[in-house]
């Protein structure tokens, strides 16, 4: 049985699942509207859509959802012009102040907030008494840090944490009352719009009566460096870009409150947690775990160690004599490594961390436990081939 078959399954926001096609606009099969592979991909209901850049990407015109629902809506420049909010948002992701201000890039049309108000709606429309599932996924926090203007004049005048490990300082260099697109400043701001959209999403399904029913988890794909090391976006085996929070919470199913976990888990085993609750076993080839376990109080980790990797990277995270080690192998130099770094040995950077203790990824390890590195190695791919010469 799969999910599908008992509940009404939803999904909103940016949509990677077919990043590929642009939701099969690429290919030309984007009608019926926004709906491509959503039967295959076991979608009910959906209001998809691209995200950040992609949006316009084939500017000046829209090619998916929200770049449609802007083109559809007229905005006002502080000069006076009469333009599309296509063009404005356009515009704003260019830098281009001419037809980017607080009025032709307001709070109403924002991405983020879209995607809420969209939420809201799928929530209105679906049936009632039938068990459901929801996925919500905001664009931000993410490159291009594009906020508006009251957004940016939240954070224009505090205090942010300077990126550790480079000699370049961030600086907020937001104008006053006007969009605001870059910086750490702004991907705070992003991040506090987020968690005011978070509640208003919850405040929905609490006012039709069903909070207690559901289980609500929020974690995200990736991090950012936003700085560290020099480095900025993701895919990168440092913590910044690799580690990213994971909240779930439903008492009434048990899990606990207040409660952190250390153990490692990795965003896999969402799918396999939320199957595991609704009734349903993964699909045959699925490697999915499920979490609940974790959830409910278990100390036990539901995987003996995780791993990632992308290009020329791989890395393994594991529990060894009680402290939680990052072993990570680079075929030649790691992407913007720590300073302390060194080069390449034999081709390859191997590297040893302990997470907990070291959130910044300063203090290498391999030297101190060449035992652990040995341990951890063989968790890698073989195919990968790490340490061979």
């Amino acid at each position: 049985m799969c999910i599908r078959d008992r509940y009404h399954t939803m999904m909103t926001g940016k949509d990677d699942l077919t990043k590929a096609t642009q939701l099969g606009f690429r290919i030309g099969q984007y009608l019926p509207y926004g709906r491509y592979k959503m039967s295959e991909l076991g979608i009910d209901d959906g209001i998809r859509h691209s995200g950040k850049s992609d949006v316009i990407d084939t500017f000046p015109k829209p090619h998916e959802a929200y770049g449609y629902f802007l083109n559809n809506q007229t905005v006002l420049t502080e000069a006076g012009a009469n333009i599309s909010a296509f063009e404005a948002h356009y515009a704003c992701l260019k830098n281009n102040p001419s037809k980017c201000d607080r009025l032709s890039y307001p709070d109403r049309l924002y991405e983020d907030n879209w995607v809420a108000q969209n939420a809201l709606e799928l929530l209105d429309r679906k049936p009632r008494d039938t068990p459901w599932f929801m996925h919500v996924s905001f664009p931000g926090p993410h490159p291009a840090f594009l906020v508006t203007a009251r957004m940016a004049d939240t954070v224009g005048n505090r205090t942010w944490p300077q990126p550790v490990d480079t000699k370049k300082k961030d600086t907020c260099r937001n104008k006053p009352h006007e969009p605001a697109n870059g910086n750490r400043c702004n991907y705070g701001a992003e991040i506090e719009n987020l968690d005011r959209l978070f509640g208003m999403v919850v405040s929905k399904v609490e006012s039709l009566g069903e909070l207690e029913d559901t289980i609500v988890c929020i974690s995200s794909d990736h991090g950012e460096m936003l700085g560290d090391h020099g480095g900025w976006a993701k895919s990168k085996p440092w913590e910044a870009s690799a580690s990213v929070p994971l909240l779930c919470w439903g008492e009434k199913f048990g899990i606990v409150a207040n409660a952190t976990i250390s153990t490692p888990v990795s965003t896999l085993d969402l799918a396999g947690t939320f199957m595991d609750y609704g009734g349903a076993k993964p699909a045959p080839g699925m490697t999915t775990a499920s979490l609940r376990p974790m959830l409910v109080g278990s100390e036990a980790p539901v995987r003996s160690f995780i791993s990632s990797g992308l290009q020329n990277w791989r890395m393994a995270v594991q529990n060894v004599n009680g402290t939680n080690f990052k072993f990570i192998c680079c075929k030649g130099s790691c992407p913007n490594p720590p300073s302390n770094v060194g080069k390449p040995k034999h081709g390859w950077t191997q590297l040893l961390y302990a997470i907990e203790q070291d959130q910044f990824d300063m203090n290498e390890l391999s030297g101190k436990h060449p035992d652990v590195v040995e341990t951890m190695r063989p968790l890698l791919p073989a195919s990968f081939g790490c340490g061979k010469k």
